[in-house]
């Protein structure tokens, strides 16, 4: 019996080293997938030993031997804590490097108040960096987050050694992790590869596409749905929500999303993808000052002032009552009343310092009003619904603007937006006689459209690509 014990006991030991050496092994090659190197990993296990080691301890001033772990882990927050920080990080972010380069000493607090920030700066990093702690994080806004590792040792520095920091030792800590923001001017390594490239079509006399020292929706963004129905008004067509969403869904993952990777920020940040994070139907009739306004003798199409502001109203009370971010700059809103009035345009929201630094959004109204379409007709149905193909194209023009510029001072041509925005220069081109609607080109006769994604088929408008010098359906 005892014999018995004693060969199961080392058999149980022999598998325990075996799996231990297996999970070991593994550790190494999902590490070397992501790019991990063993020296990071090293590192940051020696960073969890201090970690524990010190946890049960209670706060204090003398320096942590965990300061530069801490400090690794704020450079990983760098561009969080950047956007945080500025409505114009690329501003804000030349502005420390100049500090730098001069005589200052650069520093976030002090560049705040010399922004004209109001508040005690210092106490406004402590803040950040307890609501960063508090917050879910977003791994496509902090490279290289591993939560199971970095989480545990934020929490324990905003617990332990934040309260124990001076104000200038914080303020140092943040500003070289902002700092250490490595400017990138191309990321083509990342691009897609076509064989053959998509078809290049028209290019427009205004030139390329002029990148103006803002901001472009980089990473991911979340697009949100709003569908403003008015029944007493107008009814959608009944799938006009559906093929809406199915179109969003559809572009996020496209070849014509993919072009916008080119349209970089000037830390070299740029657009990865999108997804459909929310969708609300609000069933509430529109104001009568609006409906009067629509059929009214002086009713312009280009006025969209009276527009405008009802629909930031809307995004706002729907964002409130789902819990959608408003503030974000990765939150787009398309909002789509069942209103017609213009076709389409995209603006941002106002931010708590009045400025308008919230999230953007754009409008995409029905393309119908009394029966009557008012917004161009498409050459072919590949939906068989009216108004949602032609509402796709809109969307389609709205979204790649909306990204590429939230806030009028991002990508395009001419002295201002109203000059060329990349869906504007290629809507079409004049031809003897007329003008000729970009949506006709290269449709295909089977599927009535010249795109399909998915197994879903679009007829749209192509985009500007500044890297082939013309519009396409996909890039770059």
């Amino acid at each position: 019996m005892q014999k018995i014990a004693k060969q199961a006991k080392w058999r149980f030991l022999g598998i325990t080293l075996l799996l231990i050496g297996q999970l070991l092994f593994s550790r190494q090659v999902a590490n070397a997938s992501l790019g991990i190197s063993n020296a990071s990993v090293v590192y940051w296990s020696n960073c969890v030993k201090l970690a524990r080691q010190q946890a049960p301890s209670p706060p204090t001033q003398v320096a942590s031997p965990l300061d530069g772990c801490y400090q690794s882990l704020l450079a990983k927050f760098g561009m969080k804590l950047l956007n945080d920080t500025s409505s114009n990080p690329t501003s804000f972010f030349t502005s420390l490097q100049k500090m730098k380069g001069g005589s200052q000493q650069p520093s976030i607090a002090q560049l705040l108040v010399q922004r004209g920030y109001k508040g005690d700066s210092y106490i406004w990093e402590r803040q950040e960096l307890t609501y960063v702690a508090r917050s879910k994080v977003d791994s496509n806004a902090v490279k290289g987050y591993n939560p199971a590792v970095d989480k545990p040792l934020l929490d324990q520095f905003v617990k332990l050694r934040l309260p124990t920091l001076s104000n200038q030792t914080l303020d140092q800590w943040l500003t070289s992790a902002i700092l250490a923001l490595q400017s990138r001017s191309t990321n083509r390594d990342i691009w897609p590869k076509y064989n053959p490239l998509p078809p290049l079509k028209f290019a427009t006399p205004s030139g390329d596409m002029v990148y103006h020292g803002g901001r472009v929706i980089d990473g991911i963004t979340n697009i949100y749905l709003i569908f403003w129905i008015d029944a007493s008004l107008q009814r959608p067509s009944p799938t006009y929500e559906s093929l809406i969403e199915q179109f969003v869904n559809d572009v996020s993952r496209s070849p014509l999303y993919a072009n916008l990777m080119q349209y970089t920020d000037a830390l070299g940040q740029y657009p990865r993808g999108a997804r459909l994070a929310g969708t609300f139907t609000d069933m509430q009739s529109f104001p009568q000052t609006l409906v009067t306004a629509r059929s009214g003798p002086s009713y312009d199409p280009k006025n969209t002032h009276i527009l405008t502001p009802l629909v930031e109203q809307e995004i706002q009370k729907v964002a409130v009552s789902q819990s959608w971010n408003i503030q974000d700059y990765h939150s787009l809103f398309i909002i789509l009343p069942t209103m017609n009035w213009h076709c389409g345009w995209h603006d941002s929201l106002y931010d708590s310092t009045k400025h308008r630094a919230g999230s953007p959004w754009a409008v995409v109204t029905y393309p119908y009003y009394q029966g009557k379409l008012n917004c161009p007709l498409l050459p072919q149905l590949p939906n068989h619904d009216p108004a949602a193909d032609t509402a796709a194209k809109v969307l389609s023009h709205e979204l790649s603007e909306a990204v590429s510029d939230p806030y009028q001072d991002g990508w395009y041509s001419g002295k201002s937006p109203d000059d060329g925005e990349m869906g504007d220069k290629c809507e079409g081109y004049s031809v003897p006689g007329g003008f000729l609607d970009a949506r006709y080109l290269d449709i295909d006769p089977k599927t009535k459209g010249n795109v399909t994604w998915n197994g879903h088929t679009y007829a749209i408008q192509p985009e500007y690509d500044n890297f082939r010098h013309g519009c396409t359906w996909g890039g770059p």
